[in-house]
C-alpha cells in the first residue's frame, strides 16, 4: 500500500494545494496527521480541502485547542491564530475538527 502523509497545514492553503498536487496519482490513501489550522489565513478552507481529499486526519494540537485557544498555553501568535481560525470555521468544520482522532493504527487492509 502507498500512502502519502500530510502534516502541519496550519491554515496555510496555497502550501496545501501545491502539496495535494503533488501527490502522486498511484497513492492508495493521504493521511493528514494534524493540525489543520493555526497561524494562517484561510482555516476554513483547509479545513474542507483536508476534508474532501484526506482518507484518515487525525487530530493535531491546534485543532484541539481551536475553540478554548486562551487554555491552550500557546503564546501569543498562536493564539490569535486560533481565534481567527474559530471565527472563520464553520459549525460543521469547528465540530469535525474537535472529534477527530489523536491517534489511529491501521494495516494494509485500510
Amino acid at each position: 500500500m502507498k500512502l502519502a502523509l500530510i502534516s502541519d497545514v496550519h491554515s496555510n492553503l496555497p502550501a496545501l494545494e501545491a502539496v495535494l498536487g503533488d501527490i502522486p496519482g498511484d497513492i492508495d490513501k493521504t493521511i493528514c496527521l494534524g493540525d489543520v489550522v493555526g497561524y494562517g489565513p484561510y482555516p476554513l478552507e483547509c479545513a474542507r480541502k483536508t476534508f474532501q481529499h484526506c482518507d484518515i486526519v487525525l487530530q493535531g494540537n491546534h485543532d484541539r485547542e481551536v475553540t478554548t485557544p486562551a487554555d491552550s498555553g500557546f503564546n501569543d501568535q498562536a493564539i490569535a491564530g486560533l481565534r481567527y481560525a474559530n471565527e472563520q470555521l464553520d459549525t460543521r468544520y469547528r465540530e469535525w475538527l474537535q472529534n477527530l482522532s489523536r491517534k489511529t493504527s491501521f494495516n494494509d487492509d485500510i
